[in-house]
């Protein structure tokens, strides 16, 4: 077994949490002055100017460098220490299963300070280290926390360099933890966003709001010990075990061993239930553990969900398939001095042990099917494997009629006929229709565009349009995220959002009038304001989302004053129909590298079912920008910023996606990513969801049409090309959106046309007009008329162009079968 016993195992993790955060403070205090230099500006001394959140995205250098500098060199470090003790754990030696660099001088000790500018992040070679000042400290971090001099540390880095294979895991690993915190920036901007949103509410002035944000910004007295210590417990769960079943599969490969991998969690009140079932779950090396009702390759996987991974304090152990469990021992995982058992846990080990099984809350290792049980709610026990289990808290009371939960009656979640402040209605005479009960309550945690990101927290068994209002019944889960949702409602500071599909909607004016040619032109004419409303005519609830912002702010979900004891098995089917959407699971092919030929538009398989294409070509300059030529930029993240919908259940586990949008405009070049994200999602209809990553020749899409789509939303995206929206994040332009639009400035040309020097003739479409800006007066008659002859003589141009590029018979007869295949 490695580690040879389950206290080391969980002992060397807390050495690599204890390491991972004191990096991350490290690249927070050298961040921390560059961001408060940019926000907090002064003219003279006796002068200073109101905080200025905007200029954050200009500290993103000073960010990444501290992140490559001193959190990824440390952890990469770990990494390859925690490797290379699994490789040499039979006795066998690292250099003896891996190849090696044999024509590199392992004698030379020159750090250069060349090496420190670049990216510390990548392994060094032999004869240089990173000599930067967070550099260095971060060796002697990461030497302390293990317990060996900083000399050793030294040596592990070049030997490390002389191992090729451990240094591509060590990269592939490190990738993964970069995307993960590039876009620290832009959550700290979000966060004084909201300190200054709250200090302008409470009247402040410039002076108290510059030391509010200076509380913040401070390493003492912000919560950047807490920040630290979040991504420690993440990231060290994440690269210990990665490192661990990395190693051992190539163990596997040369010295022909048949292992297993088994799930290791802390035994105290703290851990998550799910997580305490999994603990001595075992399956082949490679596979997934089951974890509640994910699928998770280790803890810490960056590909699983938030839920089960943020803050896992659990560990995966290697065994020889003929090996038995490890018997128990005493896992006190507590994070500072002192006896654990005081702090999180009431008695001994088997106490903890004693009082979960009283529960229903059985570990794999007890379990006879090997899977492990949350805490049951009926008298038998049901499995894990079983999807209709619920977990409850300590504060469920049981009755003689079933569990007591907290309700909500005739709540008001949607008002008629009154506009919001972004100038949308539902109408007073709507259509509002209502999907088959139960529907899901959902909550966000935080602010996050388009109801993303939300825990499923109740269940809305009821709801009925009574005069203006749409009343709602039903009731919350007894679940800790339902816990933090009752007490916000406790306190007013969230209400309910309802997600509405299968909508119709027309443009108004104030008096609810549809807007006509006329109106436009009598506005035009008069040189007045038209006040434009979004009027929605018909629509169908689809559940609830409690938001801190809701649009209505009539809206309110109000809790009973006393508790209502329902029946289990009613409970556990009603949130299992509420939820049905996401028990959806589909082919993991779907959204794989559909792997293209060529440049391909847009295109639907009727067969599969799947929507696949390239959203834009690399080396096709933007056709809206004539005075340079601006590709499409590729993503250093691997379009982690694009993929921010809820994850989709697939064969492979779950999988976040992004979305195509359709029936809306661009959002305007001065917002940032988040609101850029929330203008399409608040203004457009989602048609698919798609993976999105690239190939030789540009951005490729896969994936399916989005469940809530309707066939006439469906078709228009599919008949449109894509457009995509890129935003500044952590320096680096990143895909946030995509639109079908017709005339997208990044074409797909099609197969052929192109010169000899592979330059393109044609294009499909050209740029389409952009977002009109605030007049200052009135237009000129004459040279309105002439810029429009001008215009329509350029489109006429470009039209032609379009034309002799679709005059192929088969590109035409490959268009028509799929339009005719969607209903068109």
């Amino acid at each position: 077994m490695y580690p040879d016993n389950l206290a080391r195992a969980l002992s060397s993790q807390l050495d690599a949490e204890r390491a991972i955060h004191a990096l991350t403070m490290s690249a927070f205090e050298a961040w921390l002055p560059h961001v408060k230099a940019a926000v907090l500006p002064s003219l003279t001394a006796s002068t200073e100017l109101p905080p200025d959140p905007d200029q954050i995205p200009n500290t993103a250098g000073a960010w990444e460098v501290a992140l490559d500098e001193a959190v990824l060199y440390g952890i990469g470090l770990i990494y390859g220490y925690e490797l290379l003790a699994v490789l040499t754990a039979s006795g066998a030696v690292a250099e003896d299963i891996l190849d090696t660099d044999t024509d590199t001088d392992t004698d030379t000790d020159t750090d250069t300070d060349e090496r420190a500018r670049e990216r510390p992040d990548r392994p060094a070679t032999p004869d240089e280290l990173p000599n930067s000042t967070l550099a260095k400290q971060a060796r002697k971090i990461v030497a302390a926390s293990l317990g060996v001099p900083t000399s050793d540390i030294t040596a592990l880095d070049r030997r490390l360099a002389n191992l090729p294979t451990v240094r591509h895991l060590q990269s592939e690993y490190l990738g993964q933890v970069r995307n993960r915190m590039v876009n620290t920036p832009e959550a700290v901007f979000r966060d004084i966003t909201v300190q200054l949103d709250q200090a302008i509410a409470a009247g402040e002035g410039s002076e108290a709001q510059r030391k509010r944000v200076q509380q913040f910004l401070s390493p003492t007295t912000g919560d950047w010990t807490g920040r630290a210590m979040t991504v420690a417990r993440t990231e060290s769960a994440g690269a210990m075990s990665h490192a661990t079943i990395e190693a051992a599969t190539l163990r596997n490969e040369v010295l022909e061993e048949d292992l297993t991998q088994i799930w290791i969690c802390t035994l105290d009140s703290r851990t998550r239930k799910s997580h305490w079932a999994a603990d001595g779950q075992r399956v082949p090396l490679g596979s997934t553990f089951r974890v509640g009702r994910a699928q998770i390759r280790y803890p810490g996987d960056p590909r699983g969900p938030a839920e089960e991974v943020m803050n896992c304090r659990c560990r995966v152990a290697v065994l020889a398939a003929d090996e038995a469990l490890p018997g128990e021992q005493d896992r006190h995982t507590e994070r500072g001095p002192g006896d654990s058992t005081v702090r999180n846990r009431e008695g001994n080990q088997q106490d903890e042990i004693d009082r979960r099984a009283e529960e229903g809350n059985i570990r794999a290792r007890e379990d006879p099917a090997g899977l492990g049980r949350v805490a049951s709610i009926n008298t038998e026990e049901q499995d894990m494997a079983d999807e209709d289990t619920i977990e409850i808290d300590d504060t469920t009371t049981d009755t003689d009629t079933g569990v007591t939960f907290r309700t909500f009656t005739d709540s008001v979640i949607a008002v008629l006929g009154t506009p919001t402040d972004d100038r949308r209605i539902l109408a007073a005479d709507m259509d509002f229709r209502f999907r088959e009960f139960p529907l899901p309550v959902m909550w966000t945690k935080q602010s996050s565009g388009g109801h993303f990101d939300a825990y499923t927290v109740g269940v809305m068994e009821t709801a009925r349009v009574d005069g203006d209002k749409v009343l709602a019944s039903g009731y919350l889960l007894n679940s800790d995220e339902a816990d933090e949702a009752a007490d916000q409602l406790a306190h007013g500071v969230t209400g309910p959002s309802v997600d509405l599909g299968d909508a119709d909607w027309i443009y108004t004016n104030e008096a609810g009038e549809e807007i006509t040619e006329e109106m436009w032109e009598e506005a035009y004419d008069s040189g007045q304001e038209l006040k434009v409303y979004e009027t929605i005519t018909s629509a169908k609830l689809m559940g609830v989302t409690l938001v801190a912002t809701p649009a209505f702010g009539e809206t309110t979900l109000k809790l009973d004053p006393e508790r209502v004891a329902k029946d289990v098995a009613v409970v556990a089917s009603l949130v299992a129909a509420a939820a049905r959407p996401i028990d959806t699971t589909y082919d993991a092919a779907l959204f794989a590298n559909p792997q293209l030929d060529g440049p391909t538009p847009v295109t639907y398989d009727t067969k599969t079912g799947r929507i696949y294409g390239h959203l834009a070509c690399f080396g096709q300059c933007h056709v809206g920008i004539t005075d340079q030529c601006v590709v499409a930029p590729r993503s250093k993240t691997d379009y982690a910023h694009f993929h921010t919908s809820p994850p989709v259940l697939t064969t492979d586990g779950r999988l976040p996606v992004g979305r195509l949008t359709v029936g809306t405009g661009h959002a305007g070049p001065r917002l940032g990513a988040r609101p850029a994200a929330e203008h399409y999602d608040n203004t457009g209809t989602c048609f698919a969801l798609v993976r999105v990553g690239e190939d030789e020749h540009g951005i490729w899409f896969s994936g399916i049409p989005h469940p809530t789509a309707t066939d006439e939303q469906i078709r228009a995206g599919l008949s449109a090309p894509l457009s995509g929206d890129w935003r500044t994040i952590g320096g680096n332009l990143e895909l946030v959106a995509a639109l079908a639009v017709n005339t997208p400035g990044f074409p797909v040309l099609v197969a052929g046309a192109s010169d000899e020097n592979d330059r393109p003739r044609t294009l499909v479409a050209s740029l389409g007009p952009r977002a009109e800006s605030k007049r200052a007066g009135r237009v000129d008659p004459k040279e309105f008329a002439r810029e429009v002859v001008k215009e329509m003589r350029a489109q006429d141009r470009r039209n032609e162009q379009a034309r002799k590029v679709l005059a192929s018979v088969e590109r035409r007869r490959e268009a028509r079968a799929i339009i005719e295949q969607v209903g068109v």
